[in-house]
């Protein structure tokens, strides 16, 4: 039994995966007509994509309408559809009127600030079916952070599962959603991945995650780590009871940082898998992940051998 990766970037692990700088397929009208029909006459269907097709405003009135008279469908996807604020909209009154869908992804569209608002209005008015949504390279930036996290703060929401990787959030929309997570009582996961956080986020989850008792799995490799956020890693450890996963991979922690993280998992019995692939260790820090590991055997540790 390995606990080692090699140097390869290794994939990710939350339920949650985001696709990176994908180039989308785009399909035609013909591809559109012919997704709508099957969702206008299978009453079965209980997943439905329409990725990466050119939608219109039509398109989208037809699907509310079959959406309301179809109860099966509980999972929605329309990646890549260079979608409007108008479509958003759209999208936002399906999402406040289904009862049954759990899921949707709307990853690769340019959301920003008022494409979020769309979707947080949704969340926000008593939305109660959805349980994950998936808004990976959404470009929500700071804007779009606020709005969500809001939305996420409101007693209705009931959302246990968010995508936000590669959403251009910044140090400050990150530290927004993270900031979320003080009242939010619904949230299992969450994929923060890939927005340049930088240490201060770890700071706010520090505090926030010493309050929060829901959140399990957390996503915040590629974020520009360094040994400062390990040590309010260390600190979150120490006093978080809840948190089973954590990926902090490729980021730039050092030996220096890792020994913060072990002072944090030595009080903790919780985490039960932690991921430190591609960060610049050293032998100092292999050695120290070792040492921790022959600690807690019920917890698997990941980092490569460079």
């Amino acid at each position: 039994k390995s606990h080692k990766q090699n140097s390869q970037r290794p994939m990710a692990r939350l339920p949650l995966p985001a696709p990176i700088y994908r180039v989308p397929n785009y399909l035609g009208r013909s591809d559109v007509e012919a997704r709508l029909t099957e969702v206008e006459l299978d009453t079965t269907l209980e997943v439905f994509n329409l990725d990466s097709l050119p939608l219109e405003a039509k398109d989208l009135d037809r699907l509310a309408d079959a959406l309301e008279l179809n109860a099966s469908v509980e999972s929605f996807s329309a990646r890549d559809c260079a979608l409007s604020v108008t479509n958003l909209d759209q999208l936002a009154t399906v999402l406040e009127d289904s009862r049954s869908l759990t899921a949707l992804d709307l990853s690769g569209n340019v959301l920003g600030g008022s494409g979020a608002a769309s979707i947080a209005r949704a969340l926000a008015k008593g939305q109660r079916s959805l349980k994950t949504l998936s808004l990976s390279e959404s470009s929500l930036g700071l804007a779009g952070a606020q709005e969500i996290a809001k939305a996420l703060e409101a007693p209705s929401c009931r959302l246990q599962a968010l995508d936000v990787s590669y959403s251009k959030l910044g140090e400050k929309g990150s530290a927004r959603i993270a900031a979320m997570l003080r009242s939010n009582r619904t949230l299992e996961t969450l994929n923060l991945a890939g927005n340049k956080a930088g240490d201060f986020v770890l700071d706010v989850l520090a505090g926030a995650l010493a309050m929060n008792i829901k959140l399990k799995k957390l996503d915040l490799s590629e974020n520009e780590i360094s040994n400062l956020g390990a040590s309010y890693v260390g600190e979150m450890l120490a006093n978080n009871k809840t948190l089973t996963d954590l990926i902090l991979a490729w980021n730039n922690i050092k030996a220096t940082g890792v020994d913060s993280i072990n002072e944090g998992l030595a009080q903790n019995v919780a985490l039960l898998t932690l991921d430190l692939g591609g960060n610049p260790i050293g032998q100092a820090g292999i050695r120290a992940l070792s040492e921790a590991q022959k600690c807690s055997t019920w917890r698997t540790i990941m980092w490569d051998e460079w």
